[in-house]
């Protein structure tokens, strides 16, 4: 049996830090390594690659276990969390926001940051329209990795109003 604990804190820390996680512990407290599928309306995402203002939220639904296996099938095996957003909030994936912000075919290329911190997977970012304040191409970011650092790369930077009010 595993327990799911959410924790919403999405918009309260720079990107870096933590929005939102959520934590698969087995019978002994021990993180699990498999995680749940995140569903924001239709979008899937992941809590590291979410961006929303907690009171555009109307409503989260967590399945597990069975209920979870019979209304997804085998992608639920791990659980489900649906977040129900308000009906005013605007979410962007980040084609909509190239889209949106106008960024030339040939620089789609380039790695995508958030707030100077290379995403990974660009494709589960999912962010709530106002919390978008610009995009940008740059050389700038923050190194997580010493092996990621090439200093005359250039990115696809994101900037959201929480790094705005952090710093």
């Amino acid at each position: 049996m595993r327990i799911y604990i959410l924790t919403i804190a999405i918009v309260t820390a720079s990107f870096s830090s933590v929005k939102g996680q959520i934590k698969t512990l087995d019978k002994s407290d021990n993180i699990v390594a498999s995680r749940p599928i995140i569903f924001v309306d239709s979008f899937k995402t992941d809590m590291k690659y979410l961006i929303l203002d907690p009171r555009m939220i109307e409503s989260i639904s967590v399945y597990k276990d069975s209920n979870a296996l019979a209304k997804f099938g085998e992608m639920g095996r791990h659980g489900v969390v649906i977040v129900k957003p308000t009906a005013n909030a605007t979410l962007l994936q980040i084609e909509k926001i190239l889209e949106k912000y106008k960024i030339a075919n040939p620089d789609r290329k380039l790695r995508i940051c958030i707030d100077k911190t290379l995403i990974r997977e660009p494709e589960l970012i999912l962010i709530e329209e106002s919390e978008i304040l610009d995009v940008k191409i740059t050389t700038e970011r923050h190194w997580t990795l010493l092996e990621d650092a090439n200093s005359g790369e250039k990115f696809i930077n994101i900037i959201t109003r929480t790094n705005n009010k952090n710093g």
